[in-house]
């Protein structure tokens, strides 16, 4: 409870300071921001008759347009930067008091480990003691029994990994168990989730990045991956001694089973670059925020998985606000651009539909998965890997060969000036840019989809939601820049930010961690009835052993 106050008084604190700053801002608009306008427009004009006393040519002229111009985009910048500095105070309230929430969790799943859970107590049942569990038909045997205390006695999770790895981790080393609950091994967590959150930010900035900076064939990006997989995997396998588990007589079966999979993957790797034509990268991954609902949907009527009410009105929330957030930075795009309103709205409606096509092939890719492949959670990721990426692969191929040009001539996608076949697997590869995005999709395909089977739900949901909370300050800073060549430009965030898409943004931020949480507390409140149930079934066991004592 003291915790609670602390982190209380924190964010009051920082609200205040945040509130002071809006405060300042606007006095300080009120009192400097005129008379630094009228100073820097005096300056500019009396350049201007200035340069006309010397010489009234046309190219001092020009020169005097420019000159003025540039000044008053000083002052517009001085004005921007000092009005963002309440945003800025915003954004940091909001990101401390997400930090504060996470280390007060993690504290208090620490301390749940130490303590154990409260037994759960009915109106007619009361907790049996441990002298009263130990009573059974055969002094001698108490396997069958679980007692308060070893009920007590269980355990959470306290790292960032999956219940079930934990255990084998404390299990079988339990010096690296140690180890992950002391101060070093948190940092460690710590790191990990920081590398996953970076390499998702980054791997979609660097695709942006590279559609901007050449012209290249999508296809030869899925393709190059799908091929590096294959033949890491295999070496891999080679240096492991797993070629048995990976070549038998079940390998064209599971080749089989895969290939749905893996097929629709490719496809939704291929997806993004087409939709980073019409949709900005914040904005993508936003509207992508829609797939829970929908594979909420989809679980409901495949496997009959019911969510809770309070899960349903979250779902309802994130797509609501994703669609609110897409359209308001269709209308700031457009008004930065002149108010060329129609063409903003035809990219940002072919980008939705084509965002509404992902979500589709994603989630139904992620219900076969969970259909057809649960028996094969004992493989590893490399066999799995394999499986997937070698009909990905010739998949991407057929991408590259038929779906690709019907895509531009339906003009659902933008034309190429370069293809993978007439051209080159490598055609416009020759930037750097590009290469940075190959290597970060590689990555990001290896390293996060590892850690992601690795890490429990709860920390999956939040650094998936994390990296998307981000991603707007990020591409502020990196995809902003006047010159496509230049990659970072820090005075983009005092010009460029938008209160209204930092509200938006964390809005949908705040939707995903309640229906999180949401999924949590149902799976507790199961957990909870089913230990109730298991509490009274002992309970009449042990009075059965009594009366017949």
């Amino acid at each position: 409870m003291f915790r609670s106050y602390k982190l209380a008084f924190l964010l009051t604190l920082s609200l205040a300071i945040s509130g002071q700053g809006f405060r300042l801002d606007r006095k300080s608009r009120r009192s400097g921001d005129s008379k630094d306008v009228e100073r820097k427009k005096t300056a500019a004009e009396a350049w201007k008759v200035a340069r006309h006393e010397v010489d009234h040519t046309e190219e001092h002229k020009v020169q005097d347009a420019a000159d003025v111009s540039l000044a008053q985009q000083e002052v517009v910048g001085e004005a921007t930067l000092g009005g963002s500095t309440g945003t800025f105070f915003l954004c940091a309230v909001i990101i401390l008091a997400l930090a504060g929430a996470v280390i007060y969790a993690l504290k208090y799943r620490a301390n749940g480990a130490t303590t154990g859970t409260p037994y759960p107590q009915t109106p007619d049942q009361t907790a049996p003691t441990d002298s009263d569990a130990n009573v059974c038909l055969d002094p001698d045997d108490h396997t069958d029994v679980v007692t308060m205390h070893e009920r007590q006695s269980r355990r959470r999770t306290t790292t960032i990994f999956k219940e079930a790895l934990e255990e084998e981790i404390e299990q079988t080393n339990s010096r690296m168990h140690v180890f992950l609950n002391s101060m070093s091994g948190i940092g460690l967590q710590g790191m990990l989730c920081f590398a996953m959150v970076s390499i998702n930010v980054y791997e979609a900035i660097m695709k942006k990045k590279a559609r901007q900076a050449s012209s290249f064939d999508y296809t030869s990006v899925v393709i190059f991956q799908g091929f590096f997989s294959v033949v890491l995997a295999f070496l891999i396998a080679v240096y492991t001694g797993k070629l048995n588990d990976m070549f038998n007589k079940e390998t064209l079966w599971k080749l089989t089973l895969y290939s749905p999979v893996g097929c629709l993957f490719s496809l939704t790797a291929y997806l993004t670059f087409v939709i980073f034509e019409y949709l900005a990268v914040d904005v993508f991954k936003i509207l992508e925020q829609g797939r829970l609902l929908v594979t909420a949907v989809l679980m409901m009527a495949v496997f009959g998985k019911k969510q809770s009410l309070s899960a349903w009105c979250a779902l309802v929330v994130i797509t609501f606000a994703a669609i609110s957030y897409g359209q308001i930075s269709q209308l700031q795009t457009a008004l930065a651009g002149g108010g060329s309103k129609s063409n903003e709205s035809k990219n940002f409606l072919m980008g939705l539909m084509l965002t509404g096509v992902f979500i589709l092939v994603n989630c139904s890719a992620s219900v076969y998965s969970e259909l057809m492949l649960k028996t094969d959670h004992h493989l590893p990721f490399f066999i799995k890997k394999f499986y997937f990426e070698v009909p990905g692969t010739l998949f991407g191929l057929l991408l590259s060969w038929q779906l690709n040009p019907l895509l531009i001539a339906t003009g659902w996608k933008k034309p190429d000036k370069v293809s993978f076949f007439g051209d080159g697997p490598f055609a416009g590869w020759n930037n750097h840019w590009v290469i940075l995005c190959v290597t970060l999709f590689i990555v990001k395909s290896w390293v996060t989809g590892y850690l992601v089977q690795q890490m429990s739900s709860l920390v999956k949901q939040l650094c998936s939601v994390s990296s998307v909370g981000v991603l707007y300050f990020f591409s502020l800073v990196h995809l902003k820049c006047s010159h496509v060549d230049t990659f970072f430009c820090p005075e983009k965030f005092s010009s460029e930010i938008s209160v209204s898409m930092v509200v938006a943004d964390f809005c949908v931020l705040c939707a995903v961690i309640s229906y999180t949480l949401a999924q949590r507390d149902k799976s507790r409140k199961t957990m909870y009835k089913e230990q109730v149930d298991q509490a009274k079934s002992e309970n009449e066991q042990l009075k059965g052993t009594a009366a017949k004592i």
